[in-house]
């Protein structure tokens, strides 16, 4: 078993290492408040992922953030599935609704995203089980799917967003902030922008913004970044809020 902490050792160090030596195993991932992370690696190769928590409301929101199926659909399958104690991806396919592709996309999708936000963490220790393959995830919808991911295209990705969310917390720092649209005129942004910028109306913090938003934190708060530098929206000022805490 190879162990250590993450203040000594980077996740992409680690993910390069697994990578290298064409390890098969398991890499779990601890912090503080912060249920454990398992990772499972296929000689290199990332195949699997548990957060210790149910992997189908996750599948579910972001085969609709992608247009996958409609609302009313998505309510019909999970009421489906809490009485048949079937997976949420076989019923929408098994409808018609979606294709063994698109849940095979959206899981892969769901991974890397989780994975991205581990390259976050500063503080945590890690476990690699050399040849444990995890219980949780021997009958998981993940493993049904055969997803695979390239631990290298990971490492790069999860690297290039952990400088992007340097710049995005000196914008954003706690997710607290309140924004507010401006008078600018939004003629120029296209037209999901500009709707998305339309409904940010001073109520809810970015933390709230990001959960509604159509994609990813990241995503989301990328381009909430780029509306603050253009102009477009602003945070509201100390008397506008206490004027929304008093209400």
């Amino acid at each position: 078993m190879l162990k250590g902490d993450l203040a000594s050792f980077s996740l992409g160090e680690i993910f390069q290492s697994l990578a290298i030596n064409n390890h098969t195993g398991t890499l779990k991932i601890t912090s503080v408040n912060q249920p454990p992370k398992l990772i499972y690696f296929d000689r290199g190769e990332i195949r699997l992922f548990s957060d210790g928590s149910s992997v189908v409301p996750k599948l579910a929101e972001i085969l609709f953030r992608h247009g996958k199926h409609k609302k009313s659909d998505l309510e019909e399958a999970l009421a489906e599935q809490a009485t048949a104690k079937t997976r949420l991806g076989e019923i929408l396919a098994r409808k018609g609704l979606v294709s063994e592709s698109d849940v095979r996309e959206a899981l892969e999708l769901q991974v890397r995203e989780e994975i991205y936000d581990l390259f976050l963490w500063k503080q945590g220790a890690f476990e690699f089980h050399m040849g444990y393959f995890p219980e949780e995830l021997q009958n998981s919808l993940q493993r049904k799917a055969g997803i695979a991911l390239n631990t290298n295209s990971v490492i790069m990705e999860g690297l290039r967003r952990l400088d992007e969310w340097k710049l995005i917390n000196k914008k954003l720092p706690t997710g607290d902030e309140i924004l507010v649209r401006t008078d600018k005129d939004d003629s120029a942004l296209e037209q999901v922008v500009a709707d998305f910028a339309a409904g940010l109306d001073g109520t809810q913090p970015v933390r709230e913004v990001c959960k509604r938003f159509p994609g990813t934190r990241f995503d989301c708060s990328k381009i909430l970044c780029d509306l603050l530098d253009r102009g477009y929206i602003r945070p509201l000022n100390v008397t506008e809020l206490r004027r929304a805490a008093a209400t």
